[in-house]
């Protein structure tokens, strides 16, 4: 469902519609591009930001929703 060489799609209904009748699409979720893997699992890294004292913003790290595991 999410391929950079298909159609670029924001609308899930027609996503899917597409989907059935064989076509690549290149799926724009609502956080931006979501991508899957040939085990058909999210690829998704999402940064984490802060805003320091001057008021810059910084990544301060990057988390993989998918992959983390709370214990």
């Amino acid at each position: 469902m999410a391929s950079a060489s298909g159609i670029k799609i924001t609308a899930l209904c027609k996503a899917m519609e597409l989907v059935c009748t064989g076509e690549d699409i290149n799926y724009q979720g609502a956080s931006g591009s979501v991508d899957i893997d040939e085990n058909e699992d999210l690829v998704v890294i999402d940064d984490v930001w802060t805003i320091r004292e001057d008021g810059i913003t910084e990544v301060i790290d990057k988390i993989n929703p998918v992959n983390d595991t709370e214990e």
